[in-house]
Order: structure tokens, then C-alpha cells, then sequence
């Protein structure tokens, strides 16, 4: 019994380590602008890997490459950017919630390429899911923000959302291209090769001037942001990618129940708005979920 509730258990902790990403994002830009935040998350997590890659390095066959760089680029590069850039303009609360998207996506996504099967249910839970996401960002649609030092932009829910698109793009090219592959490489070397593309990107925005602008919080910051990358992107993707190869894509995303709860629960922590939309949205956004990942 117990080998059969593991997989559970890891959804669980994933859900709590991911639905935390989002307020640690928040913290993070309280002293770095979302280009350095991005680029933090990467390097911490990618560096961290270099024992790995160094293991493996010559266990990979370099026809591998470009599936791994691409695993990369849209399971970590780009949404690490995205989501960064979301937190300005969104609570961190929303974020998580529209991050809930992710299974649809990666049904859709699975369909598109790969061939799986869409039933009717699947488009509903799909119509449920994105209507949670418009009433979500309806404040700031309708421009009634509940708190004026929180920004609402629409533009902000459209980015975690493309973000999430992403996200279940990559879960279908691990499933599909990357499964064979051992799951510490599958994890190491794409977090490696965007950390290395982030270090001069980092370097070429004056960090150390956001740091002075900002000495109250720029320690603080550093660390969420080292948290953030080791253990919400480097060893947190070992553990999904393990949940990708030995469950199935579905089965693997569906941490993103938990994520959204967690991640507004941070929010009321932190003092981000709570009214009936979150409550709405969050509700459709589930209910989208469960219809698509329904047996």
C-alpha cells in the first residue's frame, strides 16, 4: 500500500514547495527587478547541478542536446522571466492560481503532438479552467484593484498564463523525447544550460546596484532567491521529472491542485488582496483540473 500512496505523497510536497514559489518571486523583487530574479532562480538552481552534469557528462549522447537545451529554454528559462515579471503587475496569490492551468495545457499540448485522446469533458474542464482565469484578473479588468499598492494588470495574468502554456509544452517533451533518460539528467543539464545563459545576462543588469538601492532587503532577498533556485527548481525538478517517467504527464501535474491553495495562503499571509473573484476563480480553475485529469 504504501508504494502506491508514494507517488501521492510527492504530489503533495511538490505542491507545497511550488505553491510557495510565487511569494518567494514576491520577496525577491523587493530589492531585484524581474530580469535579475529570473536570472537568480536559474543560476542558483542550475549551479547547484554541476556535480550532477559533471557525473553524467558522458553518459548523454550529444544527439540528446538539443532536447535538453529546449527542456530548458521553455520549462525554466522563459517562464522563470515570465513568472518574474508577473509578480510586478499581479498578486502572488493569482499567479499561483492561473499556474493551476497547467494540466489543460498539457492535455491540449499532448494532443496537438503527441496524439492523446480529447473527450468532451476534457473542452469543458478546458472552458472552466480559462473562465477561472478572466474572473480572476477581472479586478483589474475592471480596474478595481482592492489595494492601491498592489498592482492588478491584466497584462500580468497573461504572461503567467503563457507561462503555464510553456509548462505543459515541456511536460509533454519529457514524457515523449526525455524519458529515457536517467531523471537527474533530465533536471541537471537543461537547468544548467539556462543558468549559463542567465550569468551574463545578470551580470549586464547592475545587480550590485539594486543591492545598495535596496540595503534593507538585499540579503534577504538574495537568500529567497537561493531557496527559490536549489530547492524550487533544481531538486524539486528531479523529484517531478521522476514523477513524469515512472507515473504519466497528467498524473505528474497534478501538484497544481495543491499549488494555488498554497500560493494564496502565502498571499493572505502577506497581506494580498482576497475577495470573491479568488474565490470564484479558484473554484473554475479546479473544477477545469478535475475535468480534465478525470478517469
Amino acid at each position: 500500500m504504501q508504494h502506491r500512496l508514494f507517488p501521492l505523497f510527492i504530489v503533495i510536497i511538490l505542491g507545497l514547495i511550488w505553491g510557495s514559489s510565487f511569494i518567494l518571486i514576491w520577496l525577491g523583487l523587493k530589492t531585484f527587478n524581474p530580469i535579475q530574479v529570473a536570472c537568480l532562480r536559474l543560476m542558483f538552481g542550475g549551479f547547484f547541478m554541476i556535480p550532477v552534469v559533471w557525473y553524467f557528462r558522458k553518459k548523454v549522447p550529444s544527439s540528446e542536446y538539443r532536447f535538453l537545451f529546449l527542456s530548458g529554454l521553455i520549462g525554466n528559462g522563459i517562464p522563470a522571466l515570465l513568472f518574474a515579471t508577473a509578480g510586478t503587475m499581479i498578486p502572488s496569490g493569482i499567479s499561483g492560481l492561473l499556474n493551476s492551468l497547467t494540466p489543460m495545457f498539457t492535455l491540449l499540448f499532448g494532443a496537438w503532438f503527441f496524439g492523446i485522446h480529447i473527450l468532451p469533458r476534457h473542452i469543458w474542464g478546458v472552458v472552466a479552467g480559462l473562465s477561472g482565469a478572466v474572473v480572476l484578473l477581472l479586478p483589474g479588468i475592471l480596474h478595481t484593484a482592492g489595494q492601491e499598492h498592489i498592482e492588478m494588470n491584466p497584462l500580468g495574468g497573461l504572461l503567467a498564463i503563457l507561462g503555464t502554456i510553456l509548462y505543459g509544452i515541456n511536460i509533454n517533451l519529457i514524457k515523449n523525447r526525455l524519458s529515457h533518460l536517467p531523471s537527474f539528467v533530465v533536471s541537471a543539464f537543461p537547468l544548467l544550460s539556462m543558468a549559463i545563459l542567465a550569468l551574463p545576462i545578470f551580470l549586464m543588469t547592475s545587480p550590485g546596484a539594486s543591492m545598495a538601492a535596496h540595503p534593507d532587503t538585499a540579503w534577504a532577498s538574495l537568500a529567497y532567491m537561493a531557496l527559490l533556485g536549489i530547492v524550487g527548481s533544481a531538486l524539486s525538478l528531479v523529484v517531478f521529472n521522476v514523477l513524469v517517467q515512472r507515473t504519466t504527464a497528467l498524473f505528474a501535474s497534478t501538484n497544481t491542485f495543491i499549488i494555488p491553495v498554497v500560493s494564496v495562503g502565502w498571499g493572505l499571509v502577506f497581506n494580498e488582496p482576497f475577495g470573491w473573484h479568488i474565490i470564484g476563480g479558484l473554484l473554475l480553475c479546479l473544477a477545469g483540473v478535475w475535468l480534465v485529469m478525470k478517469r
